[in-house]
């Protein structure tokens, strides 16, 4: 049993440094676009690449759906920053796509896309760490642990809160 846990857990984290690595490589071909938007190049070639770029953004986002399946303690906020990513890099091929094209909101947008590839490599990071500091292989039992002890920070934050109204209502 042991085994077979070890094992799913070293899936899980080779599965992780795959999505680590495919969002270093796209957050790089991103960089790419944004320079090309601040520096005003050809639109049409630039548009493509942002497009290539999205297109491995969805790639990566199947990427992540099927290693959160695999393991509970992987963050959904690394498939959300992603999601983030694909808007923002749409966005910017729109702001450029009309006969008024605008590429401050392009450069703007392509960047800011970048930004969500790096929280979304930060969260990949984060899972990893969990996934290293886990003893079970899908990760369901240490999540469950997590929910009882927030559950259990609610109840006091809920406590304090109530303590407090009462000390209002009293004065």
């Amino acid at each position: 049993r042991q085994n077979m846990q070890a094992e799913m857990r070293a899936e899980v984290k080779e599965a992780l440094d795959r999505a680590l690595q495919e969002t270093e490589r796209l957050a790089q071909r991103q960089l790419a676009v944004v320079d090309a938007f601040h520096q005003g190049a050809l639109l049409a070639q630039t548009r493509i690449d942002q497009g290539l770029v999205e297109e491995g953004a969805a790639k990566l986002a199947q990427q992540i759906a099927a290693v959160s399946a695999m393991n509970a303690l992987v963050s959904p906020q690394a498939a959300i920053a992603i999601a983030e990513a694909r808007r923002l890099m749409r966005e910017a091929v729109d702001a450029v796509s009309s006969v008024n094209a605008n590429l401050r909101d392009a450069h703007e947008k392509s960047g800011d896309a970048v930004d969500a590839l790096a929280v979304a490599a930060f969260s990949l990071l984060q899972s990893k760490d969990k996934v290293n500091g886990s003893q079970s292989g899908s990760g369901v039992q240490e999540a469950m642990e997590q929910m009882q002890q927030m559950a259990g920070k609610q109840g006091q934050l809920s406590q304090q809160g109530a303590g407090m109204m009462s000390q209002g209502n009293m004065n």
